[in-house]
């Protein structure tokens, strides 16, 4: 079987290669990115949870092939990445 990689440009316009993830926006990532991030880049989803609705911030990540990081993206340039580079 052969695996699928896809790629999408980072906060400073560079691509980054590896495995898509949509992700939630945590406290954290809010707390270390939030000036550094366009609001673009997120999705806002209420859920419904017994008696109350919650709103949750999705958003998408490459993790980095071979790595054990992670890098958030923006999703109007996410793509398969065939191999090819600009």
């Amino acid at each position: 079987m052969r695996e699928i990689k896809f790629r999408g440009k980072n906060k400073k316009g560079q691509w980054e290669y590896g495995y898509l993830v949509r992700e939630q926006f945590t406290a954290y990532d809010q707390y270390h990115n939030l000036e550094l991030l366009s609001v673009e880049w997120f999705e806002y989803e209420t859920v419904k949870s017994l008696s109350t609705e919650i709103g949750i911030t999705y958003g998408y990540k490459i993790h980095r092939s071979g790595g054990q990081s992670s890098v958030w993206v923006d999703p109007k340039t996410i793509g398969q990445f065939i191999g090819l580079k600009d």
